[in-house]
């Protein structure tokens, strides 16, 4: 079955439809229509929206590049059950269910990112695949966040905030480790043959990767606190530079490339927002959604766009309705982050924000659904007139 051929297909599909639809849901909670809560919401973003995301490019990406055969057909089907099982248990624990059925849940849903995890590792330590042994580490540490997400509901030690922190530096380390290949290449690929090509370090990479890893156990052992703060404001810098050195300003013609580069640009400003909200900028209280809306949710939207179409065999052009998707969620980005400032009717900002959110990935769905669900255009039935066009 097509849809069932590669990872991508249903995982991003999963991904845009499910983004579409919980956001809204949440914005009518928010105005007042009942469940679901704020813990839902960051829960479900996180762990299941990006969940999706990184699925997809994970059982896309991985067996390219250690050789070996995809994760197809029924095996793949599972995969998008569970993912699916969790979010329905999610749903069902938060309209009142009782302890008993949120243990049930907590298991249903901690389920697929440690089956994710096991996926990478299994698939990335070994030899020759060097390189990549960080992704394992960090997917199960999304996976520790959200057994402590869980714990936290459950009468743990932990705290939901700690929990949902930890889940967003560890998003931001992959937005770093993914995006400090792909961008890059993605950009000398699109620049012309006499364009100056990207600058790349791996000294520079690697004191971006040390730095983040430095915000990471700030947070940890000393949240909120100076140590932070400046943790936060150093990692800014190295990725400032990083990204300087990509030459995105000559690629800016082109949105499918240009895109790339400024969902890594908010991963800067998210941390230097970061710091500003610590050391009392009223201005930067709502520095989380630069990194899970800018960052976070541009990075996603811009892989799911481009590798939709290049493993669909179509040409990696930015059509209508995916530039007008990348706009949208860009202003609805904007206007969560900055909007506060600007007005105090605050449920403005948010019906707004979630309103160019919903409309982005709508946009996607509509656009991507259709060549999700087809054949290759470059397969035969396709040339010979009888495929999709």
């Amino acid at each position: 079955m097509t849809f069932f051929s590669l990872g991508f297909r249903p995982f991003f599909l999963g991904a845009g439809l499910f983004a579409a639809l919980a956001v809204p849901l949440w914005v009518a909670a928010f105005l007042g229509a009942g469940p679901p809560t704020v813990d839902w919401h960051a829960h479900e973003m996180l762990f299941g929206f990006v969940g999706a995301a990184l699925a997809g490019f994970l059982f896309t990406a991985v067996p390219g590049w250690v050789s070996l055969p995809p994760v197809t057909g029924v095996r793949l089907a599972a995969a998008v059950a569970l993912w699916l099982a969790g979010r329905l248990a999610m749903g069902v624990a938060e309209i009142g269910a009782g302890p008993d059925l949120r243990w049930v849940a907590a298991a249903v849903d901690s389920a697929f990112l440690a089956m994710l995890a096991a996926f990478a590792g299994l698939a990335l330590y070994r030899p020759g695949a060097r390189r990549h042994f960080g992704i394992p580490l960090l997917i199960a540490g999304l996976a520790v966040a959200n057994l402590g997400f869980h714990g936290a509901a459950l009468g743990g030690l932990w705290t939901r905030s700690g929990a949902v922190l930890l889940a967003v530096n560890l998003i931001a380390w992959m937005v770093a480790t993914i995006g400090g290949r792909i961008v890059p290449s993605f950009t000398a690929n699109a620049l012309s043959a006499r364009a100056k090509p990207p600058r790349r370090s791996l000294q520079l990479d690697r004191f971006c990767h040390v730095s983040l890893g430095c915000v990471v156990a700030a947070d940890l052992l000393a949240p909120s606190s100076s140590m932070a703060a400046m943790a936060a404001v150093a990692a800014a810098a190295l990725h400032t530079v990083r990204l300087a050195g990509w030459r995105g300003v000559a690629a800016m013609r082109l949105p499918i490339v240009a895109v790339l580069h400024v969902a890594y640009a908010w991963l800067p400003v998210g941390l230097i927002l970061k710091a500003a909200d610590h050391w009392g900028a009223p201005w930067a209280v709502h520095w989380i959604h630069a990194l899970t809306m800018g960052a976070f949710a541009t990075m996603i939207l811009a892989v799911m766009s481009r590798a939709s179409l290049g493993h669909t065999g179509r040409p990696i052009r930015a059509g209508a309705a995916t530039i007008h998707a990348y706009v949208y969620l860009t202003l609805g980005t904007l206007i969560r982050v900055i909007g506060p400032s600007f007005t105090d009717e605050y449920r403005l900002v948010v019906v707004a924000s979630g309103a160019f959110w919903a409309l982005a990935f709508a946009l996607f769905t509509a656009a991507y659904g259709p060549i999700l669900l087809a054949r290759r255009a470059d397969a035969p039935e396709s040339r010979a007139g009888t495929g999709p066009r």
